[in-house]
């Protein structure tokens, strides 16, 4: 492009950036076509012939930059706007009636030398980075005022890139944002390079005994330190204080870092050594275990890694406590699996009972003298028995009671489904399963099918059937006067359906 000055400059359009220097690699656009060239210019030039008003008479005239006429010219003419109809000077109208100046009089060339405001860039974004570039080239930092930027660049042709005080100030605006981060940046990678400059002094002298871990920075800057050229270079003394103290601080760490690993280390060793020795149970002493060991333990490397007594008795202590962890765990497991053991015996015991109380050798009146020769021959009892001499007992007295449970809930809802003399009317000349048939009915109608079907389906005793029994013996033995029988002595059938006599009652030998 040509600034208003006629120097050449480049604009990059993805970069939005400007400069004076040819850029490498510049490849210059073809000419478009369809444009007439300038007579008297270089070949090749396109003629841009712009419209204007006389401000004087208001008459329109016609100029190219270097020629002005009244007279259209030939070809495309562009319109002029407000603010170049302002900027155009008086005098650069053509002088007399109608003839058209030529190219060398004054006032064609005085138009030419006036004219400084017209715009020569495609686009509003061209003439900001041509601006910028001005700036640029002025070296204006970011932080000088608007009216010094002013003073130092309104001569320049490229002053006029933009149009308004307004555009102007907002490319200053942004040329200042990109000088201040750029400037910012380069701060703090200077700062940086210097930074890792001092740091690779103090490891120089690190290396040399020249820094001491004790040492203060001003007995460091006292010394040959001082001389070289990475120490100085940092300006601010605060700052290479500030830097020596955090260098300090790293190499404190590190050497922590290296003692702990070292003290990791000799602590493994110790441990290994433990390991290795038959002697040494969960519940040893250091006493003890000093006292057993001769000298070559306590020549032995992993031995003497270890610095001191102390140390080596709190690691000593520390694997016993862990021998005492892995033993409680060995035998919590232990437990466990007796635990499980012993709940599968109990579980097939009971398996046992269920299967004698579906034969009617188990039910709810069975005593555990009576049921004790059916469980005693098998080995299931045994395991039970071998667990606890008592358990094969109390898990049958477990299991009676639990029998007897379900029948009175089952015998309570016969009864209330059936009524008492529906029960006794059902059971009368029936069989069970017409007597079954009677209860399905009767709970069908209360709207009780789903419990009632529970009921005459429990398992291993039938509840329904232990009923129906019972009401078929009270029904024989109408006949009798319960109330007659000796006193003292219960009626026979409330012998065989009553589930309140103790359970451990002694029958003297003769008694029926």
């Amino acid at each position: 492009h040509d600034a208003p000055s006629g120097v050449k400059y480049y604009y990059n359009t993805l970069s939005k950036e400007s400069t004076y220097e040819r850029p490498a690699g510049f490849v210059p656009p073809d000419p478009p076509s369809g444009r007439a060239a300038r007579p008297d210019g270089p070949a090749g030039a396109a003629v841009r012939w712009k419209e204007y008003a006389d401000r004087a008479t208001g008459r329109k005239y016609y100029s190219d930059g270097t020629r002005t006429v009244w007279d259209r010219p030939p070809g495309p003419v562009e319109g002029s706007s407000a603010a170049d109809a302002a900027d155009q000077p008086s005098s650069f109208a053509p002088n007399g009636g109608g003839a058209a100046p030529s190219a060398s009089s004054p006032a064609g060339a005085g138009a030419s030398s006036r004219r400084t405001s017209t715009t020569t860039y495609a686009t509003k974004e061209e003439g900001a980075a041509a601006f910028k570039a001005l700036l640029a080239s002025r070296s204006v930092p970011p932080s000088m005022k608007w009216a010094e930027v002013a003073r130092t660049c309104s001569g320049d042709p490229a002053w006029n890139a933009l149009s308004t005080a307004g555009e102007r100030k907002q490319a200053l605006a942004e040329y200042r944002t990109r000088r201040t981060n750029e400037e910012r940046e380069a701060r703090r990678q200077r700062a940086q390079r210097e930074k890792e400059d001092f740091f690779a002094l103090l490891q120089e002298a690190e290396g040399s005994r020249d820094v001491a871990q004790h040492q203060t920075y001003h007995q460091v800057a006292e010394g040959s330190l001082a001389k070289d050229r990475r120490f100085y270079q940092v300006e601010d003394a605060a700052v290479r204080e500030e830097w020596y103290y955090d260098f300090m601080e790293e190499r404190r760490k590190k050497e922590e870092r290296v003692r702990r690993v070292a003290k990791k280390m000799a602590r493994d060793g110790f441990l290994e050594l433990l390991r290795g020795r038959a002697d040494v149970h969960f519940h040893s002493t250091w006493s003890s275990f000093i006292s057993s060991i001769d000298p070559s333990v306590t020549q032995d490397p992993r031995f003497v890694a270890v610095g001191t007594d102390s140390d080596r008795q709190k690691y000593f202590l520390d694997y016993t406590s862990e021998l005492k962890s892995a033993e409680d765990e060995r035998r919590r497991l232990q437990r466990e699996t007796v635990r499980r053991a012993e709940k599968a015996q109990r579980d097939d015991y009971r398996a046992l009972l269920r299967s004698l109380a579906h034969d009617g050798k188990v039910t709810t009146i069975s005593r555990w003298r009576h049921a004790e020769e059916h469980v005693v021959r098998d080995p299931r009892h045994d395991a039970v028995r071998d667990q606890d001499e008592d358990a094969p007992r109390e898990i049958f007295e477990d299991f009676v009671e639990d029998l007897r449970d379900a029948y009175r809930r089952d015998k309570l809802f016969l009864t209330r489904v059936l009524g008492t003399q529906g029960a006794q009317q059902a059971a009368a000349g029936a069989t069970f399963e017409e007597f079954r048939a009677a209860v399905a009915a009767a709970a069908e109608a209360e709207g009780r099918a789903e419990e009632c079907g529970e009921v005459l389906g429990r398992e291993p005793v039938g509840t329904a059937r232990l009923f129906y029994d019972e009401l078929v013996l009270r029904a024989s033995a109408a006949s009798f006067s319960f109330d007659k029988f000796v006193p003292g002595r219960r009626d026979m059938v409330g012998a065989a359906v009553d589930d309140s006599e103790d359970e451990g009652e002694i029958v003297e030998d003769g008694e029926v």
